[in-house]
């Protein structure tokens, strides 16, 4: 997966809901959450559960992409 991708997907996964807890660093070779502050407990594991599930199918998704060498673009607003 590219690096555009990644940050992507890494964009995605930090500015859902569910992450609320915590901070989600993707790479190519894992996931990775770590709690905003332990003492408050961090992300609760039904969270962890599904911010993963989300991940990996936006994963699966920009694998689509990238096989059938899709170009994802981000557009200016027009005001």
């Amino acid at each position: 997966m590219t690096e555009k991708n990644l940050k992507l997907i890494n964009d995605f996964a930090n500015s859902t809901s569910v992450a609320k807890g915590g901070n989600i660093l993707i790479t190519e070779h894992g996931t990775h959450f770590t709690p905003l502050d332990s003492k408050k407990g961090g992300m609760k594991y039904e969270d962890c559960n599904l911010l993963h599930d989300l991940i990996r199918g936006a994963e699966q998704f920009i694998y689509y992409l990238e096989r059938n060498s899709y170009d994802i673009k981000k557009q200016k607003k027009v005001a």
